[in-house]
């Protein structure tokens, strides 16, 4: 994490297939005409933005600057912003939340995760650990979520050692 912003969402489901192919819906979605990703995709090309880990995740790679892991019981979604960045850009902050209220419609809620947060949920997807044994963690490790960003960002400001983290609703009424 650090210098990049961190969303996870749920995969509901728990069907890795069925995730992939949501993910890949959202990500090609022509219908759009403000594409804001321009996603490459190709099964025919070697170097193609999918690829297989060894452990059985999915890894979505982009040369926009986003990744994303895709696990049995949720995804990580990392993008080139700074935390900081992000919180005290209103403008930023709001493109990316519209961005991501796609990856919502289909996965619900995510959780922002501060650039310090204590938990890997990259490690967490690695090891197995389902969506509620990581929320768990969070809340036991970093604190419960806030309200709103603005109240994560001043305990953060004030050097809050359990601050939490934020859980993103995408209210698409406000959102689209």
């Amino acid at each position: 994490m650090g210098s990049t912003f961190t969303a996870i969402f749920q995969n509901q489901g728990s069907d890795l297939g069925l995730a992939c192919k949501k993910l890949t819906e959202i990500m090609l979605d022509t219908s759009n005409a403000q594409e804001v990703w321009k996603w490459a995709y190709n099964k025919k090309d070697t170097h193609s933005p999918e690829c297989m880990s060894i452990s059985g995740q999915l890894e979505f790679l982009n040369v926009h600057g986003f990744d994303i892991e895709l696990g049995e019981h949720f995804f990580i979604f990392d993008i080139m912003i700074g935390w900081h960045t992000l919180l005290e850009d209103e403008r930023l902050q709001n493109r990316l939340r519209k961005d991501l209220s796609r990856f919502g419609k289909r996965f619900g809620p995510a959780i922002y995760l501060p650039s310090d947060c204590k938990v890997d949920p990259l490690y967490n997807m690695r090891m197995e650990r389902t969506w509620e044994e990581t929320v768990n963690e969070l809340n036991q490790k970093i604190g419960s979520p806030q309200k709103t960003l603005k109240e994560l960002l001043a305990c953060m400001e004030g050097r809050g050692e359990r601050c939490g983290y934020y859980v993103e609703l995408f209210s698409y009424e406000v959102m689209s």
